[in-house]
């Protein structure tokens, strides 16, 4: 071999050996730290997503006192008088306050209007008889109910979760007994989702806790979770990581 071919070879190796310890130093200490980097984006994200949904609880929690705190609906729990169904409640009311319920309770806990709006069908349906049941049981609306000054939180249904505000009807400016309470809901439909999902820029997902059918990536989330971490973030392939956490119902139940 000739002195040319042997320098060359010891530099190539040279540079090989040099390259393969400048390789292992990036990888045992920039790769961990675009791990943590990587995480750490993940979580602001599921904040701005969390805080996209508190949003909505304010405008749910502002519409539910708007309509609470007005003279004729605290004279309509006491009257049930026909007309402010007619001039009030009308579909175009659900579709402009952007909501999927309203149920006007009296101080016993009795339902003196309550209806669905359901987009798919573009119709008001009544309350369905569950639902009515699960405000009495859990003293959303009723007597216990007056005592309290507004309950808000998520109702677990089938096929989408209910967004609840539950506020004392009260006169407007005077200082007086409630004379029942107001229900306001929204459904986190999967269009519902999409829109907050557009608001923050990202895709949002939203699967029922104890659901059976539960993705692989979600069941690890939720026995990561389970540990007490608010947040957990898991790759999806080799470009892609995905966070996520619970939301508490208006039990407190996951």
């Amino acid at each position: 071999m000739s002195i040319r071919k042997t320098v060359f070879l010891t530099i190539g190796a040279a540079f090989l050996g040099l390259f393969g310890v400048l390789y292992i130093t990036i990888r045992s200490t920039l790769l961990p730290y675009f791990d943590r980097f990587e995480k750490q984006t993940v979580y602001l994200n599921l904040d701005r997503a969390i805080s996209v949904l508190e949003s909505n609880f304010v405008y749910l929690d502002r519409t539910a006192k708007d309509w609470a705190r007005w003279d004729d609906s605290y004279e309509f729990v006491r009257t049930a008088k026909p007309e402010y169904i007619q001039e009030n409640l009308a579909k175009n009311t659900y579709v402009d306050l952007r909501i999927n319920l309203l149920a006007f309770y009296d101080r016993s806990g009795k339902l003196i209007y309550g209806n669905l709006y359901n987009p798919e069908s573009d119709q008001l349906e009544p309350l369905p008889e569950d639902l009515i049941d699960y405000f009495e049981n859990r003293n959303l609306v009723g007597a216990t109910a007056l005592h309290t000054k507004t309950q808000q939180g998520i109702i677990p249904l089938d096929p989408a979760p209910l967004m609840l505000i539950a506020h004392p009807i009260l006169p407007s400016g005077v200082d007086a007994s409630p004379a029942g309470t107001l229900v306001v809901g929204q459904f986190l439909s999967q269009s519902e989702i999409l829109r907050l999902g557009g608001i923050v820029q990202l895709p949002i997902t939203i699967i029922p806790y104890n659901d059976p059918n539960l993705p692989e990536d979600f069941i690890a989330a939720r026995q990561m979770l389970e540990s007490s971490i608010q947040y957990a973030a898991l790759p999806q392939g080799e470009d892609l990581m995905a966070g996520f956490t619970t939301l508490n119902d208006i039990e407190g139940n996951p």
